[in-house]
């Protein structure tokens, strides 16, 4: 074998092999680090390199890497979406209803020139006694009080020129005196009721009856202005009669 073999000396053989060996070491070292050197020397983004992808410029002149990672846009992949928290709606308190205001008290009686009289019916029909009702109301008193009777209120009825029913005649539609508060909103109501018969000067319950139809009523306070309405008589309906028949008894 070569002297480079094997070495010769006053030492021991592996006293020179350990040198050879870690000169050996020593060279392998530098020649890494060299290369490295020059390497790195020669890359302008590191991470480009070591990912394996070449960086291309982008059309405004910046590099552009292919592409936008989840990373870089700010958001997570694995991330679940939070719920929103939902806005705490507090009960809104209800508002105490407001208090309606006092009706105004009368204060003293009505002038009958003041007053406004309105007929109201309550299905009025031929054959039976009809139910009229007097809502009073007032053009500038706020509130006052009125006496309703034959001798403060007058009614006529009529169908076309043809005289019916009056008060006149038959002042018993308002035997009952009644007080009534009369104000500008809120009526005084009185009643008042007719025959549904014609009326002659005894006021008589022999006169003939009045005929389904249309008619007017006219009616005033004495000294005030009379209100005209007009309103149908409507024809009875016929009484429903129901029969029962006993059963017949088996014979035996």
């Amino acid at each position: 074998m070569t002297a480079l073999a094997r070495p010769r000396g006053p030492l021991p053989a592996r006293v020179y092999w350990f040198r050879r060996g870690l000169l050996l070491l020593t060279v392998v070292a530098l020649v890494v680090g060299v290369a490295k050197l020059a390497g790195g020397a020669g890359e302008d983004n590191p991470a480009a390199v070591l990912s394996g992808q070449q960086l291309q410029p982008a059309p405004g002149g910046e590099l552009d890497s292919g592409g936008e990672t989840d990373a870089e846009a700010g958001t997570d992949p694995d991330a679940q979406e939070e719920p929103q928290a939902k806005p705490n709606k507090k009960k809104k308190k209800k508002q105490p209803e407001p208090e309606e205001e006092p009706l105004p008290e009368p204060e003293g009686a009505c002038a009958p020139r003041d007053l406004v009289v309105t007929p109201v019916f309550d299905n009025p029909t031929a054959g039976s006694t009809v139910r009229i009702d007097l809502e009073f109301t007032t053009r500038e008193a706020l509130a006052c009080t009125f006496v309703v009777d034959r001798a403060s209120v007058i009614a006529k009825l009529t169908s076309g020129s043809d005289d019916i029913w009056t008060t006149r005649h038959c002042p018993g539609g308002l035997a009952k005196p009644q007080t009534v508060i009369a104000r500008q909103e809120v009526p005084g109501v009185a009643t008042m009721r007719w025959s549904a018969r014609r009326s002659d000067a005894e006021c008589s319950n022999r006169t003939s009856w009045a005929l389904p139809g249309w008619y007017h009523l006219e009616v005033a306070a004495f000294g005030g202005e009379p209100a005209k309405v007009q309103f149908q008589l409507r024809k009875p309906q016929p009484k429903v009669v129901t029969k029962t028949t006993a059963p017949k008894p088996k014979n035996g």
